[in-house]
């Protein structure tokens, strides 16, 4: 499925029904920020949402997949080329997956192996570099094969910098390499999460500020018209 133009075709749908984005939302039971990110191929509509869509803009999934009308000589050979490439990518998808599931686990090995075999500090080093090299070049071709899908959604890696960085750090510590307490070792994830929280937290606090202002500039308004009344 070609993301960009599935997003088009919505948007050339919605103009011709004389929808805006907000009210397509509200038919759906969604909002019109995520109408516009499928427009703007930024995400691809919920599966769920498929065949409400189909039955609010009159036309096939195989159309809505396709993201063009097509006419009924064509419909048959659509379909086959639609599931065809539907089959390709989920089985891409899982080789993929396996793969790189697959360099975490040996890059993971690489990186305990040195903390329990017992060799030198450079040997050491050597083996945790190339642990963390099995988790970059499953991160690169995670993200290659994405970018190549025409996908301008970044997904979840699986293991990200906080986590590997977190693996070196247990090593380290039991190797006898670093004598820090075991809540510095695992700063690496509780910071991230704090982070994450403290975000969320700021972001509310954005939102609630801005809706008083809101609030207080309707009631001036509204003090100012009473006013003027009188």
């Amino acid at each position: 499925m070609n993301q960009e133009k599935i997003g088009k075709f919505i948007a050339q749908l919605r103009r011709e029904r004389g929808l805006t984005q907000e009210q397509l939302g509200e038919m759906l039971g969604i909002t019109g920020k995520a109408v516009s990110k499928w427009e703007t191929a930024k995400s691809l509509p919920d599966p769920s949402l498929y065949k409400p869509i189909c039955a609010i803009f009159e036309i096939t999934l195989t159309e809505l997949f396709n993201g063009e009308r097509i006419s009924a000589e064509n419909a048959v050979e659509k379909t086959d080329q639609v599931l065809s490439e539907f089959v390709k990518k989920s089985v891409v998808s899982k080789t993929v997956n396996i793969f790189t599931a697959v360099l975490i686990v040996v890059g993971i090995v690489f990186i305990f192996a040195s903390a329990v075999s017992g060799l030198g500090i450079t040997a050491s080093i050597v083996m945790i570099s190339a642990g963390l090299l099995f988790f970059l070049l499953s991160f690169a071709i995670r993200i290659s094969v994405w970018r190549l899908s025409g996908s301008k959604v970044v997904k979840n890696t699986g293991m990200g910098f906080s986590g590997a960085l977190t693996i070196v750090f247990i090593t380290l510590k039991l190797m006898g390499y670093i004598k820090w307490p075991w809540v510095w070792v695992l700063s690496p994830i509780w910071i991230s999460v704090a982070a994450v929280i403290g975000i969320i937290v700021i972001g509310l606090l954005i939102v609630a500020v801005t809706d008083w202002i809101k609030k207080e500039n309707e009631n001036m308004k509204i003090l100012k018209t009473f006013s003027r009344g009188l």
